[in-house]
């Protein structure tokens, strides 16, 4: 039923309604991709006919919002977001300038990654006419047509209540033409995108009808427009009142929302990607969360490289130990609890399992924490009834890692372990850490590096360095700082050299001028750090390789470089007669050609000491 009166045309506007997955996805990009860039990013949004009658028309922003996609069926919105980086920001913005200057749609994001909360505020733009359109007469759309085209905008020639032809471009449109127009609202009140296409319109004509199509609600609706005398340009308006109907933004808490993991593995990113933001650009996130760590030893030094990698987003971790954790473990190594103690868990096991509760994955950012519980063979020491089984599962593991952290007790356990990491195909970073009462070293390593291994230095092979030894010799007795701070030097020399193109071939630097900013992203690269706590000191040593290593020279690496029975047999040899090492280095015939009137070489009870590394 039609009505005729003069009034004002009043237009429906849209409410805003970001979904969890656009939230996410500008939190991702903020983090990864704009960090402090405030400038305008394009997003589209989307709105449909079918709204619920009674609600007012809604403009979805989805995930896909960045991607120019929207759902069948719905009519897109063209609009930017400005990503503020302070609150106090947000509230300074110049509004007028940005909903002047976006296209259909503007919105002010402060997002506050800490929180996981957003701080946001939207204009969807509409133009003014001053003075405004006036609605002379309405009625149900099936009074004057029986049918219009499903487009956003069209105006069409009709005959005999029949469409007899359109066009999508206005400037083509002739006097009498009916302007067909996807409408959103459901009252009788059109919604906000007429409001644009009226200001158009009226630009060439002042007196013309709408037809306002819907699906739903009370049905598709005309409108009879008359366009006064404009007095003059007025700004667009379109600012969304908040929650509480004032101007001003409103704010959503994703915290609530998103699954304990997916808020873990955000918090856990955030400091990395901040570093990203200012103060470390060239700092490369993927290549951390790739690298695969085997860490073979899950006591002290263990646990505590693992919390830093995990620091560092590292997410796979592979524990090797054949301990179970005891009642002395839990106050210095922090993947432990007396829970641990009292079901006497494995090492390596509890400690996959502790950072599965410490370090979450999530479906998008997956984790991977294994724990092995095997027993590294060793010059000297009787091989188990295992060792066969253990040597096969230790050399797979070495060649499908990229670091090699060996952090065990002995000397004569990271024989082994070097020398599979220096003939493995894969070339991975060796990373040596070595305790002391008060002093420490570490170490790097590896395939292709000029550079000597943790036994280069050393005149004699290793042994069984257990035996006769009283309970303070036993345990490894270090100050409690000196395992936090040597395997924080550890992990942080790997995400240095992972930064380098040739890694732990990388020339040593020595250290230099604190005044002068090193060469590279991380800071200098040395081949060897030697600490003293006593002191509050350390020096940088590098070292070159020794061709008569019992560890990393060729005769040694040519009997594991073949993938047979004859490595464990070799190793079986020198599990009985550590001295087969040296004969086959060629140490000993080396230490027959020295004058012996020339070197004095002293026999030293404490070289087998594994935890001091002024024995290296």
């Amino acid at each position: 039923m039609s009505s005729s009166s003069s009034a004002v045309l009043r237009f429906v506007p849209f409410a805003s309604a970001p979904k969890l997955g656009f939230w996410q996805e500008v939190g991702r990009r903020k983090l990864e991709e704009w960090g402090l860039d405030e400038r305008p990013k394009k997003v589209v949004g989307q709105w449909g006919v079918g709204c619920v009658a009674g609600l007012p028309p809604r403009l979805e922003l989805t995930r896909s919002a960045f991607s120019d996609v929207v759902e069948e069926g719905a009519f897109a919105a063209r609009g930017t977001v400005v990503t503020v980086n302070t609150l106090e920001e947000l509230k300074r913005a110049d509004k007028g300038a940005l909903l002047g200057g976006c296209e259909d749609f503007v919105a002010i994001v402060f997002a506050d990654m800490k929180k996981n909360r957003y701080v946001y505020w939207f204009g969807f733009r509409g133009e003014v006419l001053d003075p405004p359109a006036r609605r002379v007469a309405s009625g149900k759309l099936s009074e004057i047509v029986d049918a219009v085209p499903k487009v956003e905008f069209c105006a069409a020639r009709v005959e005999n209540g029949k469409i007899a032809s359109t066009t999508e471009k206005l400037e083509d449109a002739t006097e009498g033409a009916l302007f067909c127009i996807a409408d959103p609202a459901t009252g009788e009140d059109p919604g906000w995108p007429a409001r644009n296409y009226v200001a158009a319109i009226a630009r060439r004509f002042k007196r013309f009808r709408l037809a306002l199509w819907r699906e739903g609600g009370v049905g598709g609706i005309w409108i009879d427009v008359e366009i006064p005398e404009q007095k003059r340009k007025a700004p667009p308006t379109g600012w969304e009142p908040n929650a509480h109907g004032r101007m001003g933004p409103r704010a959503v808490d994703l915290a609530p929302l998103t699954d304990p993991n997916e808020l873990a593995a955000a918090a856990r990113s955030l400091n990395l990607h901040l570093m990203r933001w200012r103060l470390l650009p060239d700092l490369d996130v993927a290549a951390l969360a790739r690298t695969k760590c085997l860490l073979l030893g899950a006591g002290t030094l263990g646990c505590n490289v693992a919390r830093c990698l995990a620091g560092w987003g590292v997410r796979h971790l592979t524990f090797v130990d054949n301990g179970t954790v005891s009642y002395s473990n839990p106050a210095r190594q922090p993947l432990y609890t007396v829970a641990d103690c009292s079901k006497r868990a494995l090492k390596a096991t509890a400690a996959a399992a502790a950072m599965d509760q410490i370090a979450p994955g999530t479906a998008a950012e997956p984790t991977h924490y294994e724990g092995h519980v095997l027993t590294i063979p060793m010059p000297g020491h009787a091989l188990h009834d295992d060792a066969e089984t253990d040597f096969d599962v230790l050399r797979r593991l070495v060649s499908e890692h990229d670091a090699i952290f060996v952090l065990t007790d002995t000397r004569e356990a990271r024989w082994l372990p070097t020398v599979l990491g220096t003939a493995a195909p894969n070339k991975p970073t060796i990373l040596n850490v070595a305790l002391g009462l008060d002093t420490y070293v570490v170490l790097r390593h590896g395939a292709g590096s000029s550079l000597g291994c943790y036994f280069c230095n050393d005149v004699s092979a290793p042994g069984n360095s257990t035996i006769n030894r009283t309970l303070d010799q036993q345990c490894t007795v270090s100050r409690p700082g000196l395992a936090p701070l040597a395997s924080a030097l550890a992990v942080e020399l790997l995400v240095a050299l992972l930064h380098h193109p040739l890694r732990h071939a990388a020339p040593p630097d020595k250290a230099g001028d604190l005044s002068r900013p090193p060469d590279h992203p991380l800071g200098i690269l040395p081949h060897s750090i030697r600490g003293f706590l006593t002191h509050f000191s350390s020096v940088l040593p590098a070292t070159r390789a020794f061709p008569n290593c019992t560890a990393c020279s060729d005769p040694i690496l040519d009997r594991f470089r073949q993938h047979d029975q004859s490595a464990f047999d070799f190793l079986a040899k020198v599990a009985n007669d550590p001295a087969l090492l040296e004969q086959t280095a060629g140490l000993a015939d080396l230490a027959t050609d020295i004058d012996p009137d020339t070197f004095l070489l002293e026999d030293d009870d404490d070289d087998d000491d594994d935890d001091d590394p002024s024995s290296l």
